[in-house]
């Protein structure tokens, strides 16, 4: 029996590490009639106007840039002039606003009264902002975006003050999303 309760706590803590490494949510999506692997090098190009969220964030920009470089650095592509580059990255984010519900306990006789019966539970609404990053990757030719990437939840300067980890950080949870550049071939 102490073995069984040794092997469940072992295999809870396991399985939460696994789940929460990261709370990053990660996707991709491209254009299936293009060739990559005529993609060597790249520029970044900078977005105007539009609702960016990254407009007033000049230092979080900069900080997704360098992640996004690094990562493509470090996948083999070479950083070019925009003259001289096969495609562009083009950084931006927008604001994704849900609501979550929660229910609030009030103690031992939530959910049942033995002397009034069940009632039932306050709930709380919470409205919860959430940072989409997107990384567009623009043909330097045509102008169509080829590939696009997109994260939830990276990592800002509100949940870390150390600035160099958040830079860690960055890095680690770009170069996920960019896993899948160029994207895999179809076979």
């Amino acid at each position: 029996m102490k073995s069984f309760f040794l092997f469940s706590t072992a295999l809870l803590f396991l399985f939460l590490g696994l789940t929460g490494c990261s709370m990053v949510q990660r996707g991709y999506d491209f254009d299936p009639g293009v060739d990559f692997s005529r993609y060597h090098s790249f520029a970044v190009r900078e977005t105007v106007g539009g609702d960016d969220g990254l407009a007033d964030e000049p230092l979080r920009r900069k900080r997704l840039i360098t992640a996004v470089k690094r990562a493509l650095l470090a996948r083999g592509f070479v950083e070019a002039g925009p003259a001289g580059s096969d495609f562009f990255v083009k950084l931006h984010s927008r604001l994704r606003r849900r609501q979550e519900l929660r229910e609030v306990h009030i103690g031992f006789f939530s959910y049942f009264d033995p002397w009034w019966g069940s009632y039932e539970m306050p709930v709380e609404v919470e409205t919860v902002e959430e940072e989409m990053v997107i990384i567009d990757f623009v043909d330097a030719r045509t102008g169509e975006v080829i590939w696009r990437g997109t994260g939830i939840g990276l990592p800002s300067s509100g949940t870390t003050g150390d600035k160099l980890r958040l830079q860690a950080d960055l890095d680690r949870e770009i170069a996920r999303i960019l896993e899948n550049f160029p994207p895999p071939d179809k076979k």
